[in-house]
């Protein structure tokens, strides 16, 4: 017989052993780094969320606290620099350096980036803006001016939005909503606000802070607003940490799986041999046995399976060996049945007919068998007799 192509048995059970283990190793890793980036998000946003709420927190504490502070100045008027040096002391104070150890956040957290303060008739009364460069107070002046472009579009936008926000308390019916903060973002920068109008001896209220004309008990606003740039870090090193911990689960992954797919490699080479090569002994003496050579048998040498497909094959050959010597004992015997057979039809008279004068006669001989011990003949006698 010719060789059949194609692949053989044990290298195809390691092909598909060892894809079988990739794909299981790819699959986890996928998973695996998937997780570790939900991970990383769920924290950030989690980080994210306590930063805010603390900003939140302190502006809703820290506005009245300081509309407090400055409540007295108003009242005995004239003591501008005073509210300037409390505004630059508040600014000042809330700034922390950034830990020099986080290579990917770098610069200051703020924290209180900027306040202002405004009269009864919403005029700027002190003015700070905390920048990369320095501390920035308005300077002081005799006569008070109203906001302007001059202070920048942080200042005017957020006074816009504190206005608009005690119109909507108003049109709400929530005039106890004096104290207005919201989230207000300027280009790449983010900010949360606070607004809260300063009352003497009467409780704030959203409508007598948004009247143009000012209420005797207004004495004037503060503004505050808390820089949020520390979410774009936290942000940011949550990107980079993510990264860093995705590549080294893939890099891990990769190395133990690249270990398991080489011992299931090798598993599976020996797994495969241990089957196919039963299989190729089989195949090896049926060749023999086919040639000629009845006395080829296979070793048993498992229990399994294997060892059963063994076991018949050394039985089917024993019993071709018993048919082959059965038939072989039935021809000769027909060949020696066929040899009596001639010898007896050569003695047998022919069926012929035989014409003795009056007498006429013929024999017919069928045996019994392909031989048989019957037989006959005739013969001349004296005086014409048969």
């Amino acid at each position: 017989m010719g060789k059949r192509g194609g692949l053989s048995l044990s290298v195809k059970m390691t092909l598909t052993t060892t894809l079988l283990i990739v794909a299981t190793v790819v699959g986890f890793g996928l998973l695996n780094v998937s997780n570790i980036r939900k991970t990383f998000d769920e924290n950030t946003s989690e980080q994210i969320k306590v930063f805010k709420n603390g900003r939140r927190l302190l502006g809703e504490v820290g506005t009245p606290l300081f509309a407090r502070a400055v409540e007295q100045l108003l009242i005995d008027r004239g003591r501008d620099a005073d509210i300037v040096s409390l505004t630059r002391a508040t600014v000042a104070q809330d700034t922390k350096d950034q830990d020099a150890k986080d290579r990917v956040a770098r610069g200051r957290d703020y924290g209180l980036k900027l306040a202002f303060v405004l009269d009864p008739r919403q005029q700027v009364v002190a003015h700070c803006l905390e920048t990369a460069k320095a501390l920035e107070c308005a300077p002081q002046k005799e006569t008070h001016d109203p906001i302007g472009p001059a202070l920048g579009q942080l200042t005017v936008d957020t006074w816009t939005k504190a206005q608009a926000a005690w119109k909507a308390n108003v049109e709400a019916k929530n005039d106890g909503g004096a104290l207005v903060d919201f989230e207000y973002v300027l280009g790449a920068e983010r900010y949360r606000v606070f607004a809260f109008p300063v009352f003497a001896g009467v409780p704030a209220t959203a409508s007598g802070a948004l009247t143009a004309e000012a209420p005797d008990q207004r004495l004037g606003y503060v503004v505050l607003a808390y820089d949020l740039a520390p979410i774009d870090w936290y942000s940011a090193i949550a990107d980079e940490s993510k990264a860093t911990a995705s590549r080294t689960a893939a890099l891990y992954t990769g190395a133990i799986g690249a270990l398991f797919a080489l011992i299931g490699t090798v598993l599976a080479i020996l797994q495969g041999l241990s089957i196919t090569r039963p299989i190729k002994q089989l195949a090896w003496k049926a060749n023999q046995i086919a040639g000629g050579d009845l006395d080829a048998r296979v070793e048993i040498a498992s229990n399994d399976e294997i060892g059963l497909l063994g076991e018949n094959f050394n039985f089917m050959a024993d019993q071709i060996a018993i048919l082959l010597q059965q038939t072989a004992e039935k021809a000769r015997i027909e060949q020696e049945l066929e040899v009596a057979r001639t010898i007896q039809e050569t003695l047998v008279p022919t069926a012929e007919p035989v014409d003795k004068g009056t007498l006429k006669f013929a024999g017919f001989y069928q045996p019994a068998a392909q031989t048989g011990g019957d037989w006959w003949t005739w013969t001349q006698l004296v005086g014409d007799k048969v």
